[in-house]
């Protein structure tokens, strides 16, 4: 998915759905999670 692509897709959203987006992202940082990385210490 391109940024541009990404951008539409969440432009589109209803505001439950950008909540919940922002959920996973958060749940994702607070994990370890990053840009398609794995988790710390996932050897």
């Amino acid at each position: 998915m391109t940024p541009e692509q990404r951008r539409a897709a969440v432009a589109n959203m209803t505001p439950e759905q950008r909540q919940a987006l922002q959920a996973r992202r958060a749940a994702r940082q607070a994990a370890g999670g990053g840009q398609g990385g794995r988790p710390q210490g996932a050897n």
